[in-house]
């Protein structure tokens, strides 16, 4: 769960550049990277992802095969 974690804070890090809200930053050492990342996805693409990884730990918490959830989350992820 805790890789799921940092999953979901990088992408709401993403989300907050691509709004402008840069006070939310959660993992500030890594905000050039986050940068250079973020061009790479859109709002949609990041309330997606987000989406599937918030299904994807709730899915764990109701014990579901790990591997079968993660399976889903990559390829949820993938564009």
């Amino acid at each position: 769960m805790l890789g799921l974690d940092l999953l979901l804070l990088w992408f709401k890090d993403l989300m907050y550049l691509h709004i402008g809200d840069t006070e939310h930053i959660v993992l500030l050492s890594y905000q050039a990277e986050l940068e250079r990342v973020s061009l790479r996805y859109t709002r949609k693409d990041l309330v997606t992802i987000l989406s599937a990884i918030t299904s994807a730990k709730q899915k764990l918490n109701q014990h579901t095969h790990p591997t079968l959830v993660m399976e889903q989350l990559t390829l949820q992820m993938q564009r």
